[in-house]
């Protein structure tokens, strides 16, 4: 079976290349999210293939659609058919081919579309949105329209992508809708640390053998456009505190192996936060370590910083440490090796350091099995995915 591609990696790779020609697909939250974002890249990278793109927009000018798919780079846009249900609504001219009159007017929504399939024969084609059409029209003409809808994309081999806030919808409703696409792709928007994250899970389908995924992160960058990525947590402190051995106990899967990393001062492993794979990797608190927080602490959801609690002069470099916090990304001090003679309790760490209550301080003995879970419940906490 062919596939088309969503251009992005990461999601093609789980989907086993893209979505089958002529199957349907549900993009759903239950707010505002960035599924627009996942629909413009799905359709750039048609256009860029040289395949027949429609978009359907309810909400969108054309004018100002356009301008949104240019921010993903140079492309031919006359491979972009957009049927404008806009213009109307506002009674302004339109310069589109295709242009819906009137959207309380079904039987006018639903020629202009046919139309457009019949004379583009598009390969893509997305709906924006249908919650537009929920909050106008009653359910049964709603499915009628969602079936027609399919019916067009199978006859064409064209993959259906819409998007759907599910505002109103009763549970039943909606599992009825559900059922009747390809794929779900749910989309979620939370924040992780000081990190504002847009989500997507694949969900299960057993019958096409995909399994359910975790919710992967996903942003947009100027000309790439949308590209996913992993959360960080970061790991320092000085040398010998015992950063390699807290992220070795603390992540299932170690990943300095896996491109050749290892050696250059930097460890790195997996654990997964709120069902979102996270990177944690290791900064050593050496002299550049200043200038190194700066530039990592931007981009991380939250800092472990490892203490020797034997060695006074760990902690004032620790208190240099979290003054380089400038950004407060949320912060734990681990005290480390509390089995040996002398270490400082976190009470006398705390006042040493003249840390404030919101940083947590937690004594550690990486020697003791269970002994990194205080410090890993304190940290998800102040992220906000405890």
């Amino acid at each position: 079976m062919n596939r088309v591609s969503t251009g992005i990696g990461s999601i093609d790779e789980k989907l086993g290349g893209g979505f089958p020609e002529a199957s349907s697909v549900l993009l759903l939250s239950q707010t505002p999210s960035e599924k627009r974002m996942f629909a413009e890249q799905f359709i750039v990278t048609g256009v860029r293939n040289d395949e027949t793109c429609l978009y359907v927009d309810f909400y969108r000018s054309p004018s100002f659609a356009r301008s949104h798919f240019r921010r993903y780079g140079i492309m031919d846009e006359e491979n972009l058919v957009i049927v404008d249900a806009v213009s109307a609504q506002v009674m302004a001219p339109s310069e589109e081919k295709y242009v819906v009159k009137d959207v309380l007017d079904m039987d006018n929504i639903r020629g202009v579309i046919q139309k457009a399939f019949e004379e583009e024969k598009p390969e893509r084609v997305i709906l924006d949105s249908l919650d537009f059409l929920v909050d106008r029209y009653p359910r049964e003409i709603i499915l009628d329209f969602w079936h027609h809808m399919m019916t067009l994309s199978k006859e064409h081999n064209s993959v259906f992508l819409t998007l759907f806030i599910n505002w109103i919808m009763e549970k039943r409703e909606l599992d009825a809708l559900e059922r009747t696409v390809d794929y779900l792709l749910e989309f979620r928007t939370k924040r992780m640390g000081k990190i504002l994250m847009n989500l997507v899970k694949i969900h299960e389908d057993k019958e096409l053998g995909i399994d359910e995924s975790g919710w992967i992160p996903f942003t947009f960058e100027s000309e790439s456009g949308v590209v996913t990525y992993s959360p960080r947590i970061m790991v320092t402190g000085s040398a010998n505190s015992g950063k390699t051995e807290f992220i070795q106990l603390l992540c299932s899967r170690s990943v300095e192996d896996e491109d050749g990393l290892k050696g250059e001062g930097v460890d790195r492993g997996k654990i997964d936060v709120s069902s979102v794979e996270t990177e944690v990797f290791g900064v050593r608190g050496d002299e550049s370590f200043a200038s190194t927080f700066r530039l990592f602490s931007r981009e991380v959801s939250g800092i472990f910083l490892i203490l020797d609690s034997t060695k006074p002069e760990d902690i004032e470099k620790g208190r240099e440490i979290v003054a380089s916090n400038l950004e407060e990304v949320p912060l734990v001090v681990v005290a480390n090796k509390q089995d040996l003679k002398g270490a400082l309790t976190a009470e006398e760490i705390r006042k040493r350091m003249e840390l404030p209550d919101t940083i947590p301080v937690v004594e550690t003995s990486l020697t003791r099995d269970g002994d990194l879970c205080p410090a890993l419940h304190s940290l998800l906490r102040l992220m906000g995915a405890a």
